[in-house]
């Protein structure tokens, strides 16, 4: 008899029918002509479901929705979709549906408009057309906005198989000199990739007088080298030195933060220059203010230069290029200077108190 009583039970509960107690049909069931409970109305919000009234009739609500949680704006018969009404509700569907939706559209509109302008990219990181690309690795952008690595390979943002560029500090102003001082000059310089080396002076601030470019056509001739003169790009750039071997910073007697302020300017067209291969020559003197424009430029941190007139030299790397077939010991002439804390010292006074020449490869 249990048997029977529970196979009955579950037989009227399972075709959506109350409890025998309580009536039937459950909520959200209605009697059909057939005496069967069926389901009292179906509509579509994003997809078919059962609306569950909470035992009101569809007084307001006819169809869409108006907005998330809501049937056409209306309650069903007093009771709101909003909440729970026996086990279903639009509110958590239409809310995941609206929610998936919204966060999709703000982050596209978001990541399009970030891309467009206003970067603000990371310290490894340039602008290169509207997007943030990391040129210490990235090999189409190695270095440098469109530096296309041959090799595919980018390491610390210069090609594998590219030519370094150079760095090569000065304490000479060549005001006097002889064929050691004006072989290291020409070596520098020599560092240029083409045969006719190209030349772009800086303008400077307050350029000191010397004698440099006399020593530089002797010295360029002692080495079997020939260059002419380029004028300095007008404006910086990626592509400010296109078609500029080396630029040679003349020594500089003018207010030192100044002369900083305007190499500022430069700093990042010169970091370019350096990753395609370029050479830049710093000459400095007595009382000079070079040391400020290797601060500004992002080339290298110096003291101020310490005069070393009439001092005796010594190479310290022989290997060097900027060494190569250089007499020494050699008098560092009027008016020599070295330059406290330099990197990579190449020629330095006797037992090595102040570098004279130094050389950094980028």
């Amino acid at each position: 008899m249990k048997r029977i009583g529970l196979s009955v039970f579950a037989l009227v509960m399972s075709a959506g029918c109350s409890s025998l107690v309580d009536g039937p049909c459950a909520s959200g069931y209605e009697m059909s002509e057939a005496g069967s409970c069926i389901a009292r109305a179906t509509q579509s919000d994003g997809g078919p479901h059962i609306v569950v009234d909470g035992g009101g009739s569809d007084a307001g609500g006819s169809g869409s929705d108006a907005g998330p949680g809501s049937d056409g704006g209306g309650s069903d018969g007093g009771g709101s979709d909003a909440g729970s009404d026996g086990g279903g509700s639009d509110a958590g569907v239409d809310a995941g549906s609206d929610a998936g939706s919204d966060a999709g559209s703000d982050a596209g509109v978001d990541a399009g408009s970030d891309s467009g302008s206003g970067l603000v990219c990371l310290a490894t990181e340039r602008a290169c057309d509207g997007a943030c690309l990391d040129v210490q690795s990235d090999p189409d952008n190695c270095g440098a906005c469109t530096h296309s690595c041959a090799s595919g390979i980018c390491t610390a943002g210069h090609c594998e198989g590219d030519p370094w560029g150079h760095i090569v500090g000065i304490g000479h102003d060549y005001s006097t000199s002889h064929s050691a001082q004006r072989r290291v000059l020409a070596n520098a310089v020599g560092l240029g990739q083409s045969a006719d080396v190209a030349i772009a002076r800086w303008p400077g601030v307050v350029p000191a007088t010397s004698g440099y470019s006399a020593a530089l056509t002797t010295g360029m001739l002692a080495v079997g080298r020939t260059w002419h003169s380029v004028a300095f790009p007008a404006a910086t750039g990626d592509h400010a030195f296109d078609g500029v071997d080396v630029v040679i910073v003349p020594p500089e007697s003018g207010d030192g933060d100044t002369v900083e302020t305007a190499a500022t300017t430069w700093a990042t067209s010169f970091d370019t220059f350096l990753r395609h291969g370029g050479v830049i020559v710093v000459l400095d003197g007595a009382n000079g203010t070079n040391y400020r424009f290797g601060h500004g430029a992002g080339l290298f941190d110096v003291g101020a230069p310490v005069t070393v007139t009439n001092q005796a030299t010594a190479i310290v790397d022989q290997t060097d290029s900027v060494a190569q077939q250089v007499v020494a010991p050699y008098l560092a002439e009027s008016t020599s200077v070295g330059f406290p804390g330099a990197p990579e010292p190449v020629v330095t006074t006797a037992g090595g108190a102040n570098t004279i020449v130094f050389h950094v490869s980028r």
